[in-house]
């Protein structure tokens, strides 16, 4: 409903449980053509994040649709700007487990699968975070260019990687 296209079907991790309790739930994923979607649940908390990276959304045709499939009691949305490096609201560490951070930096070299699957692979230890799956890796030839993504499940969310290969 979004007009997104995915390059892989859904894949949903059912719930795990883990240390600390208030990381337990599920979570689901699925790579787009230069970007993704994520849902994560904290039934500790009674919350579900959503996450979609993706260049051309429009923020005003997701909540409608947020509401009509969830039918939460209470939405709030922030929309990070990938060009302006600018977030639509303020954070509020009450609202949420933080803030995310987004890194836009141009290689030096070509990133291969392989490359990618081992920076997505070593990153959470490295950050102080803990991996839930081993890292996703897809490429994607669409619209005469090629995409690479990759993702990891992490206990307090997710890391991912977009790229266009021209």
């Amino acid at each position: 409903e979004l007009s997104l296209k995915a390059v892989m079907p859904t894949v949903n991790i059912p719930y795990y449980y883990c240390e600390p309790k208030e990381d337990g739930g599920v979570s689901s994923f699925c790579l787009l053509d230069n970007g993704h979607i994520t849902l994560h649940t904290f039934p500790f908390y009674g919350n579900c994040y959503i996450d979609i990276m993706f260049e051309d959304i429009v923020k005003d045709n997701v909540k409608p649709l947020i509401s009509k499939l969830f039918k939460p009691e209470k939405i709030d949305m922030w929309l990070f700007d990938r060009d302006n490096e600018k977030c639509s609201a303020d954070y509020d560490s009450e609202n949420g487990f933080g803030p995310h951070l987004l890194v836009c930096a141009t290689p030096e070299k070509e990133y291969r699968m392989i490359d990618i699957y081992d920076a997505l692979q070593t990153l959470p230890e490295s950050i102080g975070m803990h991996a839930i799956t081993r890292p996703t890796v897809v490429t994607n030839r669409a619209h005469n260019y090629s995409t690479i993504s990759g993702i990891i499940i992490i206990a307090e969310s997710h890391i991912s990687f977009h790229r266009n290969i021209h």
